[in-house]
């Protein structure tokens, strides 16, 4: 999986529903080598499984390694979409703030006013060193 591949089923964003998550994981190209090693250069796509489990635990992808190692990669896919979608709160806070047409309406005028304060002071100095003031 790749945020930087052209192809939207490389990678999996904090927005994608469960079952967008669960297609992508289990397309993930992954090889006919038995047993779970990471090893980013020979088993791209295993790493690559074992990074994202790794991100969403906090366990370091060679420990993950070695306690799949007996493991198919059914099963590790299985656990990655499951530690993926355990981290749903960002996806519905995220849904619920896009939703909120109001909050957004606010916060853009908020934005605005800062930034026109910001400018004016800018300007004003501006013109204070260019002698216009």
């Amino acid at each position: 999986m790749s945020k930087s591949a052209v192809d939207p089923n490389s990678r999996i964003l904090l927005t994608d529903s469960y079952e967008t998550i669960v297609k992508r994981v289990r397309s993930a190209v992954t090889d006919s080598v038995s047993g779970i090693t990471f090893d980013p250069v020979k088993r791209p796509g295993t790493s690559n499984l074992l990074t994202i489990l790794s991100a969403c635990t906090g366990n370091a992808p060679a420990v993950l390694a070695d306690r799949y190692s007996a493991s198919n990669h059914g099963a590790l896919k299985q656990d990655v979409m499951e530690a993926v979608e355990a981290l749903h709160k960002p996806r519905e806070e995220f849904v619920r703030l896009r939703e909120d047409k109001a909050f957004l309406a606010q916060v853009a005028r908020d934005g605005a006013e800062k930034a026109r304060e910001h400018s004016d002071r800018t300007m004003k100095d501006i013109r204070k060193r260019v002698g216009l003031s």
